[in-house]
């Protein structure tokens, strides 16, 4: 196997490589009068205020984290909303089942207890694995 620290052949690739792009991939030309009209514009610019510009960036940046922090808010108030519905829909649907269900299982209650908790966990982890799916739903949602 060949070391590739002492061959030869990478440094003459790439620089063969480096000629050919420099070949085909010339830099465009300036317009005429370029190097001028850049000069007057610098010129005609006002010194630059530090302060202001600082004060600036730094209400921006403010502003950013406040909204930032705004839909993280309504993020988890609609998380928390969602998982209160799906809570009432799964109490409705257990209290009308389970008496039919334990018949039909032949379990008796706590046997029928672990059974559901068994599958909202799984139901839970392939919720969470499915990240696209649930951010897709709380934009429909919202």
């Amino acid at each position: 196997m060949n070391d590739p620290a002492n061959d030869p052949l990478p440094g003459a690739f790439e620089d063969a490589l480096d000629a050919a792009l420099r070949r085909e991939l010339q830099p465009p030309a300036l317009p005429a009068g370029f190097r001028e009209q850049l000069r007057a514009a610098v010129a005609r610019a006002p010194a630059l205020d530090h302060e202001r510009l600082r004060r600036q960036l730094e209400n921006e940046q403010r502003a950013a984290l406040e909204s930032l922090r705004a839909g993280t808010v309504r993020m988890s108030r609609e998380v928390f909303a969602m998982l209160i519905a799906i809570a009432f829909v799964v109490g409705i649907g257990a209290a009308w089942l389970a008496p039919g269900l334990a018949q039909r299982l032949d379990l008796d209650t706590g046997q029928l207890v672990a059974l559901a908790c068994a599958a909202g966990a799984a139901g839970f982890a392939a919720w969470v694995a499915r990240r696209p799916l649930t951010s897709r739903l709380m934009r429909w949602l919202g």
